[in-house]
């Protein structure tokens, strides 16, 4: 009766569209949560996750998706949380360690210390808060957003630069979520082509057979200079 009451009372107050949220959509409440108790720059760190985990809805529109996978530079989409956790499982049992989850892709190798379980890894507000308490870590370490953002990817400077170039040019400008050649488009776990994305003009990256090894491009290509986890974040998830 209680919880009746109390499910009737939260669906008037947020209103019908507003009161369940689909777990597909759970990166953004999330991210600005932890952006808020982090105190990063407004808006850095959804910009940060839309080029991270990005995934285009019905609409067109660009969004940072939870259940997001990154194996050996690799980038794969899945349909529930278990999903992605039994694919990081199957990753691991092929050997391979270098792996981005989550709605801020944090990396399970670099960032060993992070999270208890794979089931808080994927948690929108577990991986959210990781990243944001990160992020502020490499604030305090670059001296400035721009280059906390850089760091956020790789230490190497060019690498480094041109990750900041795609995220800022959506911080600056929101609208930019929309335009694909800015940001990071995986295709989805079924191993099918992205129809949807190519169409847009996204770039399409091929995904393995779940609990197949596939080649791809290494994470060392792309962060040469990864950025371990800081001395004294122990406590953070970012």
């Amino acid at each position: 009766m209680r919880c009746a009451l109390l499910a009737g009372l939260l669906t008037a107050w947020l209103g019908p569209a507003r009161a369940v949220l689909p777990d597909r959509d759970a990166c953004a409440p999330a991210v600005a949560a932890a952006e808020h108790g982090a105190r990063t720059a407004p808006g850095l760190l959804g910009a940060i996750a839309v080029v991270e985990s990005g995934r285009r809805d019905e609409t067109g529109a660009m969004a940072a998706y939870p259940w997001t996978i990154n194996a050996a530079g690799v980038g794969s989409y899945y349909a529930s949380k278990a999903e992605a956790i039994a694919a990081v499982l199957a990753f691991r049992a092929q050997g391979i360690r270098s792996i981005d989850v989550g709605c801020m892709q944090v990396n399970l190798m670099h960032h060993a210390d992070a999270f208890a379980s794979l089931d808080e890894a994927f948690d929108p507000a577990a991986n959210a808060l990781y990243a944001a308490r990160f992020l502020t870590r490499l604030l305090v370490q670059t001296g400035s957003w721009p280059a906390a953002t850089a760091g956020y990817h790789s230490l190497t400077t060019d690498i480094g630069a041109e990750y900041a170039r795609k995220v800022l040019a959506v911080w600056a400008k929101p609208a930019l979520r929309t335009t694909p050649d800015l940001l990071r488009a995986a295709a989805p776990a079924s191993g099918t082509s992205f129809a949807a994305q190519s169409a847009a003009g996204g770039r399409v990256i091929p995904l393995p057979t779940p609990g197949v090894a596939a080649a791809g491009r290494g994470l060392a290509s792309y962060r040469a200079a990864p950025t371990r986890l800081a001395a004294g974040l122990a406590t953070g998830r970012g």
